[in-house]
């Protein structure tokens, strides 16, 4: 039953951001020209981002995998530890991310900006989702 889970919660992740991005264009009037995606990756255990740039921080010594979007750009990650997700300057970023193990460890996953938290979720449960989105 473990795997039934784990493969429904790896297709609702794509679709919940796809909700979050859509329903934060709509209540926005700005408009991006990103038509590229901009980030880039590093597993790290220190906080912050550079000047003007957002970064998706997941804080955790589980296993974990899912997906970050920002503007329009999203994909899927994975991998186990402590990792950070550089998105560049976005207006809205998001990023549902589950644990693939049964512990009960801490899965911690935030948005910062300039190196300051704008939004963070965690989870304790087996196999836990978090999502956290921000529209910055």
């Amino acid at each position: 039953m473990n795997i039934i889970t784990k493969k429904i919660a790896l297709l609702i992740i794509p679709l919940l951001i796809l909700v979050v991005l859509i329903s934060g264009c709509t209540s926005s009037n700005t408009t991006s020209t990103n038509t590229g995606s901009n980030y880039s990756t590093s597993s790290s255990s220190s906080g912050g981002s550079s000047s003007g740039n957002v970064v998706v921080k997941i804080i955790t010594n589980e296993e974990w995998s899912g997906s970050v979007g920002a503007d329009s750009n999203t994909r899927s990650i994975d991998g186990t530890g402590n990792h950070q997700e550089n998105m560049g300057s976005a207006d809205i970023v998001s990023a549902v991310i589950q644990k693939e193990t049964n512990s009960t460890g801490m899965l911690r996953v935030q948005i910062l900006k300039d190196g300051q938290v704008i939004k963070e979720e965690s989870t304790t449960a087996e196999y836990g989702v978090v999502s956290v989105s921000a529209s910055l």
